[in-house]
């Protein structure tokens, strides 16, 4: 299995406003760009990495009031989002020893990596509580995190894995059994998930979240944005980036309204 993805390059310029570090647990390190002042929240890159648009949403973040640590998940930042390196980073994946792409009810190693990064985070803000952003390849992540008692706001957009090539994989959660009923007990003693997806995303399959509603009821909320044919707001059946790539800064807009969702979320979670 493939290590950790090396880091490659220099910042890019759209970072030049936060602050690098390094975190390392159990032998693996990555970088991390810190910046904003305010309750802590843990942003978590989509494939192919720390695009333009989620390094935007970083900055939306800070602007509502948030300190947000990117953790450089897969080690290249700041390019733009192409076929060409969306297929190069699934490949790297799909043998990465961190991701979990195909096996069921299996929680991605990398979730240890995480549940370590929102500890040390909590500690540096004086045990607060932890927000966590997954998207894609990383939108379990936040429920896989749940386990760790200083996360308290996590937040799920399209969580895509495991891959979706059937009604079994498209209902697995991307968590193994332990952590399930883990997060149930955490759920059961007051924490909530908020998650998102375009109602036609096959990446993100509505079989996933209809398990997630009937796994933890009423402690999971569920939004998914109309991307049927001939929606309102011109979402294309390939919609997929909720929070990110698909955002409009227009209000009433749907994608905007997701992100105005997620804002009072964290701040109703983080207090």
């Amino acid at each position: 299995m493939a290590d950790a993805e090396p880091v490659l390059g220099e910042p890019p310029e759209a970072l030049d406003a936060w602050d690098m570090s390094v975190f390392e647990h159990e032998g693996k390190s990555r970088r991390l760009f810190v910046s904003g002042e305010g309750r802590p929240v843990i942003l978590i890159s989509e494939i192919p990495g720390m695009t333009p648009e989620q390094i935007a949403l970083g900055d939306r973040l800070i602007e509502a009031g948030f300190k947000v640590i990117m953790p450089e998940v897969f080690g290249e930042s700041g390019a733009e989002m192409t076929n060409a390196k969306v297929v190069a980073r699934l490949s790297w994946a799909g043998i990465s020893s961190d991701w979990a792409t195909f096996s069921l009810r299996t929680t991605s190693p990398i979730a240890s990596w995480m549940r370590a990064l929102a500890r040390d985070v909590s500690e540096q803000a004086g045990g607060a509580g932890v927000g966590a952003i997954g998207m894609c390849i990383s939108g379990n992540l936040p429920l896989a995190m749940l386990t760790e008692e200083s996360v308290v706001a996590p937040v799920l957009s399209q969580p895509s894995l495991p891959f979706n090539f059937s009604k079994t994989r498209a209902r697995d959660l991307g968590i193994s059994d332990e952590d399930c009923e883990a997060v149930k007990k955490r759920m059961a003693s007051g924490a909530k998930v908020l998650a998102f997806r375009f109602s036609h995303d096959f990446v993100c399959p509505g079989l996933r979240f209809e398990r997630m509603r009937a796994e933890f009821g009423d402690a999971f909320t569920g939004v998914e944005l109309d991307s049927s044919p001939g929606n309102a707001h011109g979402f294309g059946r390939s919609s997929h980036s909720v929070l990110a790539h698909e955002f409009v800064d227009d209000d009433g807009h749907p994608a905007k309204e997701a992100f105005n969702q997620t804002v009072a979320f964290l701040r109703e979670r983080l207090g």
